[in-house]
């Protein structure tokens, strides 16, 4: 991805067939911008009207990574070159747009790929603001990039990047061009630096929200559908996908990434469940789901089918069908193509064909001439007030600084802040409306302390919304890396301390009558995968490797294998913890509980052991330790106490 590349226009000559307009829904369009360009609410339009009808297909990179060019010098794509047409769906991403553009930029085959029929999105792969190492630097830097933190004007200058390019992104008509725009995706995984165990669900939701409005509100950009697209792992668990979610307003297209580890058959099963689950979280908010990453984790190695028995099996499922659009991701090199050369062993090129050639699946011959021209009706944005900060359940010391944004098309009379008893004004700033709170006025004794925020209309409406916050949590020891006391008992609190990770994992603080609280977490294991608990000090932690990594345990009775994560200087190593001689507690679901005490300098991998260094990550995995139970759904649950360092 470092290498630069120059990018020409495309010459594409599609004949794209001339589809009726579907007349429009009784209910007005609803967008997460209401000024949304005509282009923009046609398309939005059309992908509503597409549920259930067919599939739309595409790819990352489709027009500008052409791998069939080495032997086809007038192939476009290499969808083109096995099926004749090219996508319905183009991806690519920030780094085509933001300086130094490490993949090239994208702006005239963008504009080809639209002025034939077809749609653009894009993704976001933000270099760490903080660090300034890539999308891959996984040193947290959310809270940092918010409105107020130290890094907070280097994120929006690569946000006015962006809007420069929106604004320079023009038809042949001079009408500005659509973008699904894709922002910070695959946020339930860690891999990123906005990843779960990077950042609070909070603090994500507010860094999304932000972002769209800066870039409408601030920057006027008006040609961005928004797109929220996290990691798989959330099937059947409408909750889990809840969680992170930045809102309604500010969400036209959900999505999920999804790649295939393992066996083929289970991973496609998986993969309708997640979509069901969507779709109906879709359904229920006025969205479309759409299925926006997924490939062979080892596509040049498959052998069975693929891309067929995945279409098949989303078309027989009444939710999973009515998924609007799939996109694989690029094909940067022959020995990882996501979309087969023709070149390939017939087995996958065959695959394909049969995949591209069902009615089901739509590629660019199949879009309508009018997808960008419907004359749609957005309807008005939601009236509701919108925190930004602080977030819920968040720490706070003596004065905290409350922004908040009231969206309302009435004219905002006054907004005021209010708790026990007191009350405080806010003054507006562009579209926030701001306060210095002394929290040295109120009490702490009964937590968590509530603010409630009133914003007076000036047709009379009220709008409210209630936020709980607690006192900063005492300087932990050195000792001590983990724990589950700084909770205060408040579940909420603990799930910003540590994510889950995996395929689900929901965490609750269980604690005594003297507040001695130890983490429960609960799980789901699918097929062929894992789950888990993962950990990033906040302050840096160095590790010697004579010393020991001491915490409380009480595993359920699963017989499950339970495996530690050490992240330090780039590299994971690895200590098991054997389960199957732990001695069972009769007539609970638990095994006893025990202090584990594992020697740091026994994590390792497969070159090396630990030897010293500063702990990055900290991450507990569950796997299916019994073969026959691999392609089974498995759950349950454990107990974990505080994690130490000891001699």
């Amino acid at each position: 991805m470092n290498l630069t590349h120059r990018v020409t226009a495309l010459v594409l000559s599609l004949s794209l067939s001339v589809f009726t307009a579907q007349p429009l829904s009784a209910q007005p369009l609803t967008a997460a911008d209401p000024e949304l360009t005509a282009q923009g609410r046609s398309l939005l339009q059309y992908l509503h009207q597409q549920q259930g009808k067919g599939i739309l297909f595409g790819q990352q990179h489709a027009s500008t990574k052409v791998l069939s060019k080495k032997f086809d010098a007038k192939a476009h794509s290499d969808i083109a070159s096995l099926t004749g047409q090219m996508p319905a769906i183009y991806g690519w991403d920030t780094l085509s747009i933001i300086q130094p553009k490490p993949e090239g930029d994208i702006s005239a085959a963008v504009k080809a790929a639209y002025r034939a029929g077809g749609i653009i999105t894009i993704s976001t792969h933000f270099y760490n603001p903080v660090t300034g190492g890539d999308f891959w630097d996984t040193q947290p830097a959310v809270a940092q990039i918010l409105p107020g933190g130290s890094f907070h004007q280097k994120f929006t200058a690569e946000l006015d990047q962006v809007a420069d390019w929106a604004h320079q992104l023009k038809a042949d008509d001079g009408s500005f061009i659509p973008v699904i725009f894709r922002v910070l995706h695959e946020n339930t995984g860690s891999w990123f630096w906005w990843g779960a165990a990077q950042s609070s669900p909070e603090q994500y939701k507010a860094l999304f929200r932000f972002i769209v409005d800066y870039l409408r509100l601030e920057k006027g950009v008006h040609n961005f559908l928004y797109a929220y697209s996290p990691a798989s792992g959330f099937a059947g668990d409408k909750a889990a996908f809840a969680e992170r979610y930045p809102g309604d307003a500010y969400v036209d297209v959900l999505g999920f990434d999804d790649y295939q580890h393992g066996d083929t058959e289970a991973w496609i099963q998986s993969v309708v469940a997640t979509s069901r689950t969507l779709v109906e979280f879709a359904k229920e908010r006025g969205k479309v789901a759409a299925l926006t990453e997924f490939g062979q984790g080892k596509p040049n190695e498959a052998k069975a089918g693929f891309y067929l028995p995945l279409l098949q099996a989303l078309k027989a499922d009444p939710l999973a069908s009515q998924l609007v659009y799939m996109m694989t991701w690029a094909n940067f090199t022959a020995e990882h193509s996501y979309v087969p050369l023709s070149t390939e062993p017939a087995v996958r090129v065959d695959d394909f064909k049969a995949f591209a050639a069902q009615p089901y699946l739509l590629l660019a011959n199949k879009l309508p001439a009018t997808l960008y021209q419907q004359d749609v009706v957005v309807a008005p944005a939601a009236e509701q007030l919108v925190l930004m900060s602080p977030l819920a359940w968040q720490p706070v010391q003596r004065k905290v600084l409350v922004q908040l944004k009231v969206q309302s098309a009435q004219p905002v009379k006054q907004v005021t802040v209010r708790a026990q008893g007191k009350s405080w004004p806010l003054q507006q700033q562009k579209w926030y409306w701001i306060a210095e709170l002394p929290l040295d006025q109120l009490s702490f004794q009964q937590l968590p302390l509530q603010l409630e925020f009133h914003a007076d209309l000036k047709n009379g409406q009220l709008l409210t919304e209630k936020l709980p916050l607690l006192p900063a949590q005492p300087q932990p020891d050195a000792t001590t890396l983990f724990d589950p006391n700084w909770s205060r008992g408040f579940s909420q609190r603990l799930q910003q301390l540590i994510a889950g990770t995996g395929d689900g994992v929901q965490v609750e603080a269980l604690c005594t009558a003297s507040n001695d609280c130890v983490l429960q977490a609960r799980y789901k294991l699918h097929p062929a995968g894992h789950t888990g608990l993962r950990y990033m000090p906040q302050q840096p932690v160095m590790l010697a490797a004579g010393r020991h990594l001491s915490f409380y345990l009480q595993p359920d009775q699963k017989m499950q294998r339970l495996a530690l994560e050490l992240f330090s200087a780039g590299k994971s190593y690895y200590q098991s913890v054997d389960l199957s001689q732990w001695p069972v507690q009769p007539g609970t679901e638990f095994r006893q509980g025990q202090d584990v005490k594992l020697e740091l300098q026994k994590f390792c991998n497969q070159q090396q052991c630990f030897s010293g260094g500063e702990l990055s990550q900290l991450a507990v995995f569950i796997h299916a330790a019994d073969p026959a139970l691999a392609n089974q759904t498995l759950s349950g649950q454990m107990k974990l106490g505080a994690i130490r360092l000891l001699p």
